[in-house]
């Protein structure tokens, strides 16, 4: 060994991202953090720090980057399988070049997406073998007496290999180094998958699993050793048996613990990869695909907690502004400012086509590969990568983008509907941008849109598109009754009365989500204008449903629809009972306004419409 320090780079500075990167900065290596928001501030501040069942107590100063800039000699991937390709913005593949490539991940569907993304880079398959968990931005606890790490190693790498492994193992962890790729991967997941989905679909310890469900344990360890062995894996089931039955009986899974805490889990990682990779091979997997289908329904609804990405969501709404009031300035005024609203896409959130004079053009927020996109009919195109930065920045980048495609557009450059507002171009505090979250408040938006489709159906009179209203950062949906309504009394922050009564120019039922605000956490809402006497007295009877008199809206928390045993039905019945309020006491003519029975679909069970 040369004894010379590593050149480190840590993506994800959570329980395992921690310990490895702490170990190897107390030999000395030259360890950098990619990371942002509370995790890039501390760790600035303070350092990593390590509480270690293992290597006692340690605080190193380390290095911290957004992106990583520069050559290493090692590139450690350590977030959840689920962050991963919204993470990997941070590690650009040309900053990258061939630098050995370490995921400690679970599942083994990333080696193959990571060798795809960075084809100069040496992609070394890993497991790791541990528990450590982040309690605070930049404070590690590793509470398992082991900490073993498995390398795969090649030819053409196996230098590189060896001195990683020399410097992990001086720093306190169990190393192995071994040549079969698949068996690094397979001899953890074979362990991993059956305590993680037993655990999580039981919401119980391994004890009561193993003995309850030892039938749909044995199964697991039977299919997923099957898969195991067609893909290349030598693996032992029997072995796997007697270590599920030796761990604690009191031990959980880490996804067991994450779905308790509402938080996302690796569901897909774990046990849809091997689903999925049964199905490639022609294997019956019935008992994981079982539990995996019985998981993913239950995980249409992620957590969504305003304090855990409320810098974020303050930065990605006033973007959505710059991106609003361009759309306000470029299309035809229609009642109730319809035209300036976004909508939800595949991708994430579009104006639609605009107007430039004779010209189109449109702007797309895309959550998936995170940029903004404008492109034109005349097939030119600029984008914004969209990361942390300012909104003074975004607003420079985004208005220099149109300009270059002649495409000048004066906007009114200062937010909206907000108590404090910074005019855009000055705004250099609201700067944050967490991909992950931006990507989860989108699917989160996009099932919003799936539940708020199938009630508009029910409505025959005049109902809004669903869509997407920049300046609350809420979906909505509105019915009307079609009578019109008592002028506006205005209230609204920086935002012109005369504004809100082109909005409110007719009597409304109104429904939508909202991540949060004013104290109060992400929500469905329902409100109706004007409100009718007696509309917050009406009971609603849905769990958690309630009148929020300073809002003047019934609000049903998130958290507990996404709880309900039928989710989905949860949100109708509330948005039903609360229409239902809205309507009845204001004397609206259900009968002609609303439809009886499900609405017609063309082309599902025939080739010719209904008759």
């Amino acid at each position: 060994m040369d004894g010379e320090s590593l050149r480190v780079a840590v993506l994800g500075a959570g329980g395992v991202g921690g310990l490895v990167g702490a170990v190897l900065a107390h030999l000395s290596d030259e360890v950098t953090f990619l990371a942002g928001g509370r995790s890039a501030e501390a760790l600035r501040a303070r350092g990593i720090e390590l509480h270690s069942r293992l290597v006692g107590e340690l605080r190193e100063a380390v290095a911290v980057s957004e992106v990583l800039d520069g050559p290493v000699d090692v590139c450690v991937i350590a977030v959840k399988a689920l962050d991963l390709e919204a993470s990997l913005e941070r590690v650009p593949p040309g900053a990258l070049g061939g630098s050995l490539l370490v995921p400690l991940l679970n599942g083994f569907e990333h080696v193959e997406l990571l060798r795809r993304r960075y084809p100069g880079a040496r992609v070394v398959a890993a497991s790791i073998r541990v528990e450590s968990a982040r309690t605070a931005p930049a404070r590690i606890e590793q509470t398992s007496p082991f900490a073993s790490v498995e390398l795969a190693s090649r030819p053409e790498v196996e230098g590189e290999v060896a001195r990683l492994a020399e410097h992990l193992r001086r720093g306190g962890l169990e190393v192995a180094v071994r040549e079969d790729e698949a068996g690094v991967l397979w001899s953890k997941l074979i362990f991993l998958a059956p305590l993680a989905l037993l655990t999580t679909h039981a919401g119980a310890p391994a004890g009561v699993v193993r003995t309850e469900r030892r039938d749909d344990m044995l199964a697991l360890v039977g299919e997923i050793a099957a898969v195991a062995t067609a893909e290349g894996a030598a693996v032992d089931p029997d072995a796997t048996v007697a270590a599920l039955d030796a761990v604690p009986a009191t031990m959980t899974s880490s996804m067991q613990r994450d779905a308790a805490d509402g938080r996302p889990i690796e569901l897909e990682a774990i046990g849809g990869a091997i689903v999925r990779a049964a199905a490639r091979h022609g294997l019956p997997a019935p008992v994981t695909g079982r539990l995996v289908g019985d998981l993913r329904a239950r995980a249409v609804w992620p957590p969504l907690h305003l304090d855990d990405w409320s810098d974020t969501f303050e930065t990605l709404r006033l973007w959505t502004q710059v991106v609003g009031k361009i759309m306000l300035a470029s299309t035809p005024t229609t009642n109730h400012w319809w035209n300036a609203a976004l909508h939800l896409t595949a991708r994430g959130l579009t104006t639609g086509p605009m107007f430039h004079g004779a010209r189109v053009f449109q702007i797309d927020l895309d959550l998936v590969d995170h940029r903004l996109a404008i492109t034109t009919a005349e097939g030119d195109a600029r984008d914004v990568a969209l990361r942390s930065l300012s909104v003074a920045e975004f607003y420079r980048r985004t208005m220099r983008a149109l300009a270059e495609l002649g495409l000048e557009v004066s906007i009114y450059a200062t937010p909206v509907e907000l108590p404090d507002v910074i005019p855009f171009a000055e705004d250099e505090v609201h700067r944050t941008y967490d991909a992950a979250y931006a990507n989860r408040f989108w699917r989160i938006l996009l099932q919003v849109e799936r539940v708020l489709s199938e009630f508009r159906t029910r409505f025959t009179g005049k109902a809004s598109p669903i869509h997407f209203f920049w300046g609350g950062g809420d979906l909505a949906v509105t019915r009307f009754s079609g009578r019109t309504a008592p002028e506006y009394p205005g209230g609204i922050p920086h935002c012109p009365n005369w504004v809100m009564i082109e909005a409110y120019s007719h009597e409304v039922s109104s429904c939508g989500f909202w991540p949060g605000g004013y104290g109060v956490d992400a929500a469905f809402y329902s409100y109706a204008y004007p409100t009718p006497a007696g509309f917050g007295d009406r009971v609603i009877t849905v769990d958690g449903a309630r009148y929020d008199a300073t809002l003047g809206e019934f609000l049903l928390p998130y958290e507990d629809m996404r709880r309900a045993s039928d989710p989905d039905a949860a949100l109708l019945d509330f948005l039903q009972q609360t229409y239902e309020a809205a309507a009845d006491l204001a004397g609206w003519d259900r009968a002609a306004l609303e439809r009886t029975g499900r609405p017609p679909s063309l082309y599902v069970a025939t080739a010719q419409p209904p008759r």
